[in-house]
């Protein structure tokens, strides 16, 4: 969607800087920046109010997008501690993204030495089996893959690879999960048993997409609430969640009749447009409701 990708990229720039903890009024000028985008993408009618626009799209408002931004920034880039009530990690406890190469291309492990070959089969040698993080025989192509690759931006997956280089007779097989190898359905259960216990958890980084989701989780939340604090919008809109539309077919007219903002007589009459609520099929009830459900006059 080119207003997600230039549009929200473009304001995105700096926001750490400026849209942290933005005011109101930033807010609000965010928002009208916002909104010729979502009635055309809409179709709806300029009376709609914009955080109707936002729900019915499924596309939250752009400071609270753009301060999810800032946020993950502020962590990641600027080592900068937010409150609990946001997140409990602080700067250093979060995955950094690796660049550049592991090693020189010629050293890099060979596809003997790291193979997507069902390897459930072999019997020679030590055999080390893992529900998929970083050993000899894992289910999970992913991980074998990031390994794998020496440009690989994953911490974990590095030091994996540079192991593998300097110990050439330690070899990593992809293994098939669920079909009753003994030594994965053993480390499967091992790895259960450990996410159940009470004892400490290890000490591992977070990931950015775990940063990420924490943050959109908490975006969620506050747009809901923003949402429910509304006395505007549409009588038939609920949840941020739940009021994502399909407009590829008849574009607006979905649109129209959640937010009430259409050729109803009830809307008519709101803005002085109609002298009266009455549906044209004489009824005095001109709901959007009864208008796109009841009315037996034909509409477009």
């Amino acid at each position: 969607m080119l207003y997600k990708t230039v549009i929200e990229s473009m304001l995105a720039y700096g926001a750490v800087v400026w849209c942290l903890d933005p005011p109101v009024r930033i807010k609000r000028k965010l928002n009208t920046i916002q909104r010729p985008f979502l009635l055309a993408l809409t179709g709806a009618y300029r009376t709609t109010a914009t955080s109707a626009l936002q729900i019915i799209l499924g596309i939250p408002p752009i400071y609270l997008q753009l301060q999810q931004e800032a946020r993950v920034t502020a962590i990641r880039r600027l080592n900068i501690s937010l409150p609990d009530t946001l997140t409990t990690l602080v700067p250093g406890e979060d995955e950094k993204e690796e660049t550049g190469w592991a090693a020189h291309t010629a050293e890099c492990p060979s596809e003997e030495q790291i193979s997507l070959v069902d390897g459930g089969g072999i019997t020679s040698g030590t055999r080390i089996y893992t529900d998929g993080s970083k050993t000899e025989k894992v289910d999970n192509q992913a991980s074998v893959q990031a390994a794998a690759n020496p440009r690989s931006i994953n911490t974990t997956a590095r030091e994996i690879c540079k192991s593998l280089i300097t110990n050439k007779h330690i070899h990593i097989s992809w293994i098939k999960a669920q079909v009753g190898y003994e030594g994965n359905e053993e480390a499967d259960r091992l790895a259960k048993e450990a996410a159940e216990s009470d004892r400490d958890p290890l000490s591992i980084k977070a990931p950015i997409s775990f940063l990420k989701s924490v943050f959109k989780k908490k975006m969620m939340e506050e747009w809901q609430s923003n949402w429910e604090d509304e006395d505007t919008g549409g009588p038939h809109l609920t949840s941020c969640q739940e009021s994502r539309l399909n407009h590829a077919a008849g574009k607006g007219k979905k649109s129209l009749f959640f937010t009430g903002h259409g050729p109803f007589p009830s809307y008519l009459k709101r803005f002085n447009l109609a002298t009266t609520t009455n549906c044209p099929c004489g009824n005095t009830n001109g709901t959007p409701l009864y208008y796109a459900t009841e009315c037996i006059l034909p509409h477009d």
